[in-house]
């Protein structure tokens, strides 16, 4: 009962926060139905609320996002927030040159399954294999980069950081070298989307 009530004031201070007014409705049934010793109803209604919040999460991190990234604008049609209950938060945004086919895109998917592999990889103390695969630094945070040879000549680039249990990938597809690819995804708001996604 105790950890049922502190889920509900914690959750309720971070709606407070978020001003999510369907998270507040959802809380006041969960706490309804606990009261009337209705436990599936209560997971039902809490359930529910993560739902939301993941929701209000996704869109204020979509909100932190530039407008532009290298001169691309947002294509807004491939913006998406979806959670998927205990599998968590998937977000995505693109950029899009509309003069070619050059773009950039962000995946942060929470509680990711890959969260395991890529640390993994980032920790060894020796990284020996795929030449055109390193680790990188984005500021104070590591990450890892991958380089795809296309067999239109253009290159296509992955940096993978990650971030507690939450994983961002920045994808982009151009001629760049890596420098620019490692500023323009350090130019992102990590500590900001970590905090968003703790």
């Amino acid at each position: 009962m105790k950890i049922i009530y502190t889920t509900l004031i914690f959750l309720g201070l971070f709606v407070a926060t978020l001003s999510a007014q369907e998270v507040s409705k959802q809380l006041n049934e969960a706490g309804a139905a606990y009261d009337a010793g209705n436990l599936q109803e209560t997971r039902m209604a809490l359930q529910q609320a993560i739902h939301e919040l993941d929701m209000a999460i996704g869109n204020e991190i979509l909100k932190a996002l530039p407008s532009t990234l290298h001169n691309m604008p947002i294509d807004q049609e491939k913006d998406n927030v979806s959670s998927a209950g205990d599998l968590g938060l998937f977000i995505s945004r693109r950029y899009a040159a509309p003069e070619n086919d050059h773009y950039i895109s962000i995946e942060i998917i929470g509680d990711s399954p890959m969260i395991s592999g890529v640390n993994a990889l980032l920790s060894l103390p020796v990284f020996v294999g795929d030449r055109n695969q390193k680790r990188v630094r984005l500021g104070s945070r590591r990450a890892l980069l991958q380089k795809n040879e296309g067999q239109d000549g253009i290159h296509s680039w992955d940096v993978q950081v990650p971030m507690g249990s939450t994983l961002l990938t920045f994808s982009l597809r151009g001629d760049m070298d890596e420098k620019k690819v490692t500023d323009l995804a350090g130019s992102l708001p990590l500590d900001q989307i970590e905090r968003l996604t703790r």
